[in-house]
């Protein structure tokens, strides 16, 4: 429905997840825009190839690494952070 929100992909366990989960929560939570996908819950697909330029669904969304957390923006993704240090800072 909404036109702006993030997508927060994360695994249990996963050291880089855990060091930003937290951040995520406290930064973001205010936001009803806001989605977590635990990909251990998930069907989405795992790989290196990720072209998220004309990706319209979320399950066309190949999961590159995780942490991964990205902005959509007008129903197109706007911007995806892989890294807890990338996803940190665009935090701040």
């Amino acid at each position: 429905e909404n036109d702006t929100y993030f997508v927060y992909f994360y695994e249990t366990g996963n050291e880089q997840c855990e060091e930003v989960n937290d951040d995520i929560k406290k930064t973001l939570s205010g936001h009803s825009n806001l989605y977590f996908f635990n990909i251990e819950d998930t069907t989405l697909k795992a790989g290196k190839n990720f072209d998220y330029k004309n990706v319209t669904n979320y399950k066309d969304i190949t999961i590159k690494q995780v942490p991964m957390l990205i902005h959509v923006e007008n129903k197109k993704i706007d911007h995806v952070y892989y890294k807890a240090s990338d996803i940190k800072k665009a935090l701040e």
